[in-house]
């Protein structure tokens, strides 16, 4: 992860900076996003799967984002991404089998949350 990487949930959570501003975090997450950052990308697709800091819940771009993290090899975009396919949510049909695909990579990957789901499954 590099620096401007590590920086971008900053406004989200107020750290580091006057207030917290979800418009701000958006923005900046989107201009990560579309540097082709999966981080950026992964971010910018959570806040459209909660509604945070944008206009309204938009599951289907949170899919795309989280799928265009999950192809560079971002963990939390392979998490998030086999989430959406373990439930069936972003416009893709439930397949129990992509979505142990997804939570594989990611759990190879040290996220303990993926290690979870894989065995849960």
């Amino acid at each position: 992860m590099n620096k401007r990487s590590a920086s971008l949930a900053c406004y989200e959570y107020g750290k580091g900076v006057a207030e917290k501003d979800l418009t701000e975090a958006v923005r900046l997450y989107r201009l990560s996003a579309d540097q082709g950052d999966a981080r950026g990308q992964c971010l910018l697709g959570m806040c459209y799967e909660y509604g945070k800091g944008v206009a309204e819940t938009d599951l289907t771009e949170a899919m795309r984002l989280y799928r265009l993290s999950a192809n560079q090899g971002n963990s939390r975009g392979q998490y998030n991404l086999g989430l959406c396919y373990e439930h069936g949510k972003g416009g893709v049909e439930k397949d129990l089998a992509e979505a142990v695909r997804l939570y594989r990579l990611s759990a190879n990957q040290g996220n303990a949350r993926a290690v979870l789901s894989r065995n849960v499954l």
